[in-house]
C-alpha cells in the first residue's frame, strides 16, 4: 500500500527531462505520433486523464519503475489554463505548492505548438 511519502515522490520532477515530448527544445525531444501530444494535453485539460507519467519513470526493460508525473505535460496543461486533477489534489492537500511547475513553464511548448514537426 502506498503511503503519503510514496505519493509525494510522484511529484519529484519539477522540470521536463531532456527528451520530454513537451520540451521547447525541439532538438532532443521524443517524437510521438501525430496528434498524440495534443490528445494527452486535451485529456488533462478536460479531466478525462488524471496524469501523464514521465516516460523515463515507467519501465526499465521489464522492470517497472517508480512512476512520476511528467513535469512537461503538467506545465503545458497549466499554461493552457488547466490544472491536471492530480496537481489540483496535491495542491489542495498541501503536498506541493501552487507554483510547483512554474520553473517548467518556460521550458515547454505552448498548446498551439504541440504538433510542430507534424505539419
Amino acid at each position: 500500500m502506498m503511503g503519503l511519502e510514496d505519493i509525494k515522490k510522484q511529484y519529484a520532477l519539477k522540470k521536463p527531462c531532456k527528451a520530454c515530448p513537451f520540451s521547447a527544445d525541439r532538438s532532443s525531444f521524443v517524437g510521438l505520433r501525430e496528434g498524440r501530444r495534443t490528445d494527452i494535453i486535451d485529456g488533462l485539460l478536460s479531466g478525462e486523464t488524471g496524469t501523464f507519467p514521465c516516460h523515463k519513470t515507467t519501465m526499465n526493460g521489464e522492470e517497472p519503475l517508480e512512476r512520476k508525473h511528467c513535469a512537461g505535460a503538467m506545465a503545458v496543461t497549466m499554461k493552457a489554463g488547466g490544472v491536471p486533477s492530480v496537481v489540483g489534489l496535491a495542491i489542495h492537500m498541501k503536498m506541493i505548492e501552487p507554483d510547483h511547475y512554474d520553473g517548467a513553464k518556460p521550458l515547454t511548448l505552448e498548446y498551439n505548438e504541440l504538433e510542430i514537426g507534424h505539419e
